[in-house]
């Protein structure tokens, strides 16, 4: 069976930092083969202020995690954070499609696609799509409506949104290494998703990351 590889590249403003690691296909448990890490002398406050800095400090974090891995990133995930990317509610209301009025998973991405659609200036472009509440039928808190019986299905989500222009460029620093971006993941919310328990978001915690130049939560 041919190995899962999964990417992924953080570009900080003290350090560039890059993972490989293969995922079990039964467990996904992943198994880090190699990483690599690099001063990185092109951000500032989470934005890209020397292009040609930041490409070659991404290439020297790349080269040691594949030198360690022994393999080649074709493509992998990127993180984003920075003062620009913003947050906001938004929700989104469908009438469930089946005769039998059970709840598909066509109807949740209806509804999630009907919360997406909110007011956004032109230089600005969607990161993350996260739903928050379900309310089926006027029951609200719903976690997982999927097979559940309603006429009506509503989705309160939460919007994470950064600006075009320091996406691409971020991007660039990436695809200039002949990497492609599979996909961005707004960092602050991997560091939540890779360090905290089940049950210590259904309590709430608050996640700190300090950074080189920004600090998230």
């Amino acid at each position: 069976m041919r190995p899962h590889l999964i990417s992924g590249i953080d570009i900080g403003n003290a350090q560039v930092k890059v993972v490989i690691a293969n995922i079990d296909r039964e467990t996904s448990a992943p198994e880090i083969l190699g990483v690599g890490s690099a001063f990185s002398n092109g951000l500032r406050r989470g934005m890209v202020v020397d292009m040609e800095e930041t490409i070659n400090d991404v290439r020297s974090a790349v080269q040691r995690a594949e030198a360690m891995a022994g393999v080649k990133i074709k493509k992998a995930y990127l993180s984003v954070s920075g003062l620009h990317v913003r947050t906001q509610i938004s929700r989104g209301v469908i009438a469930v499609s089946r005769a039998d009025q059970e709840i598909s998973p066509n109807d949740i991405e209806r509804v999630i696609q009907a919360a997406s659609v909110v007011s956004m200036p032109a230089n600005r472009e969607i990161i993350h799509v996260i739903p928050r509440n379900y309310v089926v039928d006027g029951t609200e808190c719903v976690k997982n409506p999927l097979g559940m019986r309603g006429v009506r299905l509503e989705v309160e989500v939460f919007i994470i949104d950064g600006l075009s222009p320091y996406l691409r460029n971020i991007s660039k620093c990436v695809n200039e290494n002949r990497i492609e971006v599979a996909e961005l993941v707004y960092s602050p919310l991997a560091s939540a998703l890779s360090v905290l328990e089940k049950s210590q978001k259904e309590h709430g915690v608050l996640n700190i990351d300090f950074g080189g130049g920004t600090s998230n939560l």
